[in-house]
């Protein structure tokens, strides 16, 4: 059952941003508990230098999380901007600018990740013990 939020009508409004703000704070917890169960698992079944080549992976992993979260509330606020001025004309662009961007960097980075997966991790100064087995996991 889909509900809106209007956030440009009346009402309490540290509610509504509340509402607003709790899908984002779920995805949060459930990236954060992908990282914690796969630590947990590789640690207790693969054995410790497989949980190093995890770890040396987390500033990586990281960065590209947070890089796609900074373009998609970029994009949020766009469109939260085109609604709130109530240009469905600029509303339908963004979300049509958006979403292709998100595919096309997502196989951007793909390509990227594994072509220059070891050579990135190398630039980390990651251990040679764990190199491979970092790469294999990026």
């Amino acid at each position: 059952m889909a509900k809106n939020i209007d956030m440009t009508g009346g009402g309490s409004l540290s509610r509504k941003i509340i509402l607003f703000a709790l899908p984002l704070m779920a995805s949060g917890v459930v990236q954060q508990s992908f990282n914690s169960v796969d630590v947990a698992v590789v640690g207790r079944f693969v054995g410790h230098h497989a949980l190093a080549a995890v770890g040396a992976n987390g500033p990586v992993i990281g960065l590209i999380v947070n890089l796609f979260i900074g373009l998609s509330v970029g994009a949020g606020v766009t469109v939260a901007h085109a609604l709130g001025s109530r240009e469905d004309e600029a509303v339908h662009r963004t979300v049509h600018t958006a979403l292709p961007t998100a595919i096309l960097g997502g196989l951007i980075l793909t390509v990227i990740g594994i072509l220059l997966s070891e050579p990135l991790l190398t630039m980390m100064a990651t251990p040679e013990n764990i190199l491979p087995l970092s790469a294999v996991y990026m």
